[in-house]
């Protein structure tokens, strides 16, 4: 699986809207489909959760700061892949 961020512009709150996309994620298996996309953002050193999505393209809000996505993909065999 691959995926990508991007953020934009600041919002009136402070906050960045950030762009997260899994599309160019492929099945395990030739024929196979993926089912499921699900994000975690992590605030960043302390690692701590600050927002879960779904989709192969989602947006969040985030304040200023570091983060770090994970992202896990489940296709219609079973198969997962993490990145």
């Amino acid at each position: 699986s691959s995926s990508s961020g991007s953020s934009s512009g600041s919002s009136m709150d402070g906050t960045m809207q950030v762009a997260l996309d899994a599309s160019g994620s492929e099945p395990g298996r030739l024929g196979s489909t993926i089912r499921r996309y699900a994000w975690a953002i992590l605030s960043m050193p302390d690692k701590q959760s600050v927002g879960n999505t779904t989709g192969a393209v989602s947006t969040v809000r985030l304040p200023p700061g570091s983060y770090q996505a994970g992202l896990l993909v489940l296709d219609a065999d079973g198969g997962t892949a993490t990145a």
